[in-house]
């Protein structure tokens, strides 16, 4: 975690990342204690009604973040997804 010190901001990775990832729980903690006052961003190819549940998604796992510890969510167009 002391590598993530050095960046103003920092996208997370949703799926994989941010839930059902071994070390979540650290990334949900660093972000909530924002210990050097970073600006995070959640990344996701989410798209569509799946952007919806990105919040429920934490609660149900435990996480007490909420969109007031995102400056901002990006996804993937849905356009795009579906044409992958």
């Amino acid at each position: 975690m002391d590598k993530l010190k050095q960046f103003k901001m920092i996208g997370w990775d949703f799926d994989g990342t941010l839930i059902d990832h071994p070390n979540s729980q650290k990334f949900w903690d660093y972000i909530s204690e924002n210990p050097y006052k970073q600006d995070h961003y959640i990344v996701t190819f989410r798209s569509g009604h799946l952007v919806n549940n990105i919040f429920p998604d934490l609660k149900i796992r435990g996480s007490l973040l909420n969109d007031y510890h995102f400056k901002d969510v990006f996804t993937c167009p849905i356009e795009l997804w579906l044409n992958h």
